[in-house]
């Protein structure tokens, strides 16, 4: 047999079955989008996100650095008017690199940064990088942070126990569901998106930069508007946390 034939015949074989499993599995109907804030992140970037999440109904969740919230506090006011707005430290270092004295200022500044800003109390935190250890976990539950959603699902021996609750980064299988995998899967259209909505529990979670996403524009809209036609609902990281 030819083995194009052959490719042909064990991908149709693996839809087939995932299309089985999915009649036998309840759908996914809450999902959670976030998107890290930095600096390199341009003003027609946020508006684009905002405008595609007001088009269909959807809430998200915005992990802001300091430094950005700093260097642009209206918009930073503008989405905490519409969306949550959260943490992702000072100047996005690697957390688990600096002293104990830096780890602390980062996360206490910015909290305080986006509160005041605000107005608001910040519930919480993405590390960047997605690297967080024992100190930063303590840290957090110590400045009544209430949880962390730096983690990628199927990796928690990576992670050391965190001390308050953790939200993590949905993956398909081992694949982490952000940025790069993420618009992977989307360029194949419906086919994309059926895999990836296969092996999910109740609830997919997304982290994805602004950048990133107005690189690839149409992925994002075809992501959004796909699961609005799902009528799933669109909650955001205090929501899931708090229920």
């Amino acid at each position: 047999m030819d083995h194009r034939l052959k490719l042909l015949l064990w991908v149709a074989a693996v839809v087939a079955l995932l299309l089985l499993v999915s009649l036998f599995r309840q759908q996914t109907r809450t999902v959670l989008l976030s998107f890290d804030v930095e600096p390199v992140d341009t003003p027609a970037s946020i508006a684009f996100i905002t405008s595609t999440l007001d088009q269909y109904g959807a809430n998200a969740t915005f992990f802001v650095t300091g430094q950005y919230a700093e260097q642009h506090p209206d918009i930073v006011r503008n989405l905490s008017a519409k969306y949550e707005v959260a943490c992702h430290t000072m100047t996005h270092p690697r957390l688990p690199e600096i002293n104990g004295t830096a780890l602390r200022w980062e996360l206490a500044a910015c909290k305080e940064l986006v509160e005041n800003l605000t107005n608001t109390t910040v519930r919480g935190f993405r590390a960047p990088y997605n690297l967080i250890d024992e100190r930063a976990f303590a840290l957090l539950k110590e400045l009544n942070y209430t949880y962390d959603a730096s983690a990628f699902e199927n990796y928690a021996w990576f992670y050391p126990q965190p001390s308050i609750t953790e939200i993590p980064t949905s993956s398909l299988g081992p694949i982490p569901l952000e940025d790069y995998p993420l618009v992977s899967l989307l360029h194949l259209g419906d086919l994309g998106y059926f895999l990836m909505r296969q092996d999910r529990d109740a609830r997919e979670a997304f982290d994805l930069h602004p950048h990133h996403v107005f690189a690839h524009r149409g992925a994002f809209q075809y992501l959004v508007s796909s699961y609005a036609d799902d009528d799933v609902r669109f909650l955001t990281y205090s929501q899931a946390a708090s229920g």
